[in-house]
């Protein structure tokens, strides 16, 4: 086979491979983000805000209000894969408020951000980032629950390329058991057509052991 069609094949592996990989990060974000919205969430008390939290606030309300939150609560029951957060600050008759919420496994890769300046002199109003919402109704309650677009780079990459990975030994090692049982059944292990006593496979080429295994 002319090596820049092998080029061509690995290309494609890794392209599907990383798709995979994709496919199952965000389900593995949108699982945790379901079970977020679908339970009772409890904000702790008032709790100063880490350095991230505050990288987050001023890239996200800056340049609308350039005071850092005055606090911030978090709920601390989240489900495994998720973590939310809502940050404050209030100023005579301004107010402004942050919510962010993000999902994942391993790593968070998906998020859901929303904030509103609500400025007297100036513009107010709600911004959200990518979503989508629907209703559920849960034991005789409707929960709205919003599943996250917006992509978290760092914790999207890794979490494609750990799926990826995974995803790639499970089907390399689910091809040897097959290529391993047709070989203890006197079959080829690429196209399963039975062995004879050429040292290729007569339907497909592929080379054979000298001495194939039967039971």
């Amino acid at each position: 086979m002319p090596r820049h069609w092998i080029n061509c094949w690995v290309f494609l592996r890794v392209c599907g491979l990383l798709l995979v990989g994709a496919i199952f990060t965000v389900a593995a974000a949108w699982g945790p983000a379901v079970r977020f919205w679908l339970m009772d969430r409890d904000y702790s008390e008032h709790s100063v805000a880490t350095n991230r939290e505050l990288r987050w606030w001023r890239a996200t309300i800056a340049p609308k209000v350039s005071h850092d939150p005055a606090y911030v609560r978090r709920v601390p029951s989240c489900p495994a894969g998720s973590d939310a957060v809502s940050m404050h600050w209030a100023g005579g008759s301004s107010w402004a408020a942050a919510y962010r919420c993000r999902f994942g496994l391993p790593l968070r890769s998906l998020g859901y951000n929303s904030w509103m300046v609500n400025d007297p002199l100036g513009d107010s109003g709600w911004h959200f980032s990518w979503y989508w919402s629907f209703d559920v109704t849960r034991r005789r309650r409707t929960a709205t629950i919003h599943l996250p677009f917006t992509p978290i780079l760092s914790g999207f990459a890794i979490d494609t390329l750990v799926f990826a990975a995974v995803f790639a030994i499970v089907l390399n090692g689910w091809r040897r058991i097959i290529r391993t049982r047709r070989l203890k059944r006197g079959r080829c292990p690429d196209c399963s057509y039975p062995i004879g006593t050429s040292a290729v496979c007569t339907e497909c080429g592929r080379a054979l052991p000298p001495t194939p295994i039967r039971c």
